[in-house]
């Protein structure tokens, strides 16, 4: 029951994609526009972060325990923007490894060409 209760979430976003016979470079593609999307957001959170943490540890004056909580903060936020850059990185890896390359999407229902003025 645990097994079905972990495969139920990945079928439920996979599950689309395979049942339109998509390719594995149409699904990695696709994964990777996602990640393309999320990461910039993610790195302003992370750059937040640290730069929050950094404005702490300099107001905190002589109290050791603020300066504490705020090198924690700042800590956070390196890891933060390691790790995201690293996914970053990652996602360019595999894309050029399977040779994907991001491609521009036509959004169904755009009739401006189709307007008169």
């Amino acid at each position: 029951m645990q097994k079905i209760k972990k495969i139920i979430p990945v079928a439920l976003v996979f599950g689309p994609m395979v049942a339109m016979a998509a390719s594995f470079e149409t699904i990695l593609s696709k994964v990777g526009d996602l990640v393309q999307m999320i990461i910039p957001l993610l790195i302003s959170i992370a750059l937040l972060v640290f730069i929050w943490g950094i404005i702490q540890y300099v107001t905190a004056g002589d109290d050791e325990e603020k300066r504490k909580k705020s090198t924690n903060k700042i800590l956070y936020g390196i890891i933060g923007l390691f790790a995201i850059v690293s996914v970053w990185g990652l996602v360019k890896v595999i894309q050029n490894t399977f040779g994907i390359e991001n491609t521009t999407i036509d959004i169904p229902g755009d009739f401006t060409d189709q307007m008169t003025y």
